[in-house]
């Protein structure tokens, strides 16, 4: 019987992982906050909603600090919402990625494939984490 070589996940990947877990919750919440506050919502509610200094519940909305899941769990909760949660290998997240780039580059003009690179959408706001399809890309690979 031959063991299956294993090679371990590096810390700073499992963190730029964790961060593009929690930021993309975290995009979604403001997303949802910016909403209800359309319709009069204010985060002092939300702050009184989840027992929550609104001071506090303000700097944590800012960034300024490292949100962990139950803070994220009682945002959403307190915008009644839920967190749904969806395990999918990283060569499928890659290939539905790639598949997307290859049909936006069909779609681009050929002059603008030359100038500018496809567009996916609507730009988001900077991710903190480096964990674009390239990094994705070289962990797989590697």
């Amino acid at each position: 019987m031959s063991a299956v070589s294993v090679k371990p996940i590096s810390k700073r990947e499992l963190l730029a992982y964790q961060a593009d877990v929690k930021g993309s919750i975290f995009r979604q919440i403001r997303e949802v906050l910016t909403r209800f506050k359309e319709r009069g919502f204010t985060q002092k509610e939300l702050a009184d909603k989840i027992g929550m200094d609104p001071g506090q519940l303000s700097r944590r909305l800012r960034g300024d600090y490292d949100l962990q899941l139950e803070t994220l769990s009682d945002l959403a909760r307190g915008l009644d919402c839920r967190i749904d949660v969806k395990l999918t290998s990283i060569n499928q997240v890659l290939n539905a990625n790639d598949v997307r780039l290859v049909k936006a580059m069909e779609d681009a003009p050929d002059a603008n494939r030359r100038s500018q690179p496809p567009r996916l959408g609507k730009p988001k706001e900077p991710q903190k984490a480096p964990l674009g399809n390239d990094y994705l890309k070289q962990l797989v690979t590697e």
